[in-house]
């Protein structure tokens, strides 16, 4: 028990880094602008007898192709991981529409990008994160 108490005196314990500082993200207002950029809503086409054109995974690609085209001009979107998380908490696609234009960032200010509501690229962070 003596070895355990020597151990954690001598340790330099550092809390996990959650508090983001030092990392660019974006404030409350450029989120809902975001939200509330006006773009015309996808249709996905039909013949005359009411049948898609598109069939598989291909009518879930137009939509985000459209979407990501009517949201070309819009600005991009920093969140942290927790901001994402609590606000897509009760809906896991809350945020569907405008990947093209979110970033997540990381406890140690790395940005990852969203692709059909899945985090996207390679990240490497330290154990206290």
């Amino acid at each position: 028990m003596r070895l355990v108490y020597y151990f954690l005196a001598t340790c330099k314990i550092r809390p996990a880094f959650t508090d983001y500082k030092g990392c660019v993200v974006s404030s409350d207002v450029d989120v809902f602008d975001l939200t509330a950029y006006q773009v015309e809503p996808y249709a996905l086409s039909l013949d005359e007898d009411g049948n898609t054109y598109l069939h598989g995974p291909a009518p879930a690609n137009a939509e985000t192709n459209h979407y990501r085209d009517q949201y070309s001009d819009a600005n991009v979107v920093k969140l942290t991981m927790y901001r994402y998380a609590s606000l897509t908490a009760n809906s896991a696609n809350a945020f569907k529409n405008f990947e093209s234009k979110l970033i997540i960032v990381d406890p140690e200010c790395n940005d990852l990008k969203l692709f059909f509501g899945n985090l996207i690229g390679n990240n490497v962070v330290s154990l206290q994160s």
